[in-house]
């Protein structure tokens, strides 16, 4: 089956717990992204427009000069941005050609409403973020 099937969203930590039969409507709600090495998929101080969860590869989160995290597959970024309403806190530079799943603003607030242990999860990588 294809990274992008909805069956790989088990293998994601935020999205684990969904059941199984409600995994095609969640799917529904995220668009894949397919991204090139180097390519700046979120850069500081603009709008967040969107939710991202790397299904894929890997990427760097840069603040200033320095290197903060790296992502690997299952990894969430974006979220901060939209919960907040505050602009991007700081680059995501993919580092290798990934997949990348997204959800606009709309799609974020459906996926909050109709998935509430991914709401809860989020709320954790929030708190431990701050």
């Amino acid at each position: 089956m294809p990274k992008t099937d909805e069956s790989h969203l088990h293998s994601i930590p935020l999205f684990a717990g969904v059941p199984a039969k409600r995994l095609p409507l969640l799917r529904s709600l995220l668009t894949t992204v397919r991204t090139v090495q180097d390519s700046q998929v979120i850069t500081t101080g603009t709008v967040g427009r969107e939710l991202l969860v790397l299904a894929s590869g890997s990427a760097q989160v840069v603040k200033g000069d320095a290197v903060v995290a790296t992502l690997g597959a299952g990894d969430v970024f974006g979220e901060a941005a939209l919960l907040t309403g505050e602009t991007r806190n700081a680059d995501v530079v993919v580092k290798a050609g990934s997949e990348i799943f997204a959800a606009n603003p709309a799609e974020f607030r459906t996926i909050l409403a109709e998935f509430p242990e991914v709401a809860e999860r989020l709320e954790v990588i929030v708190a431990a973020r701050a």
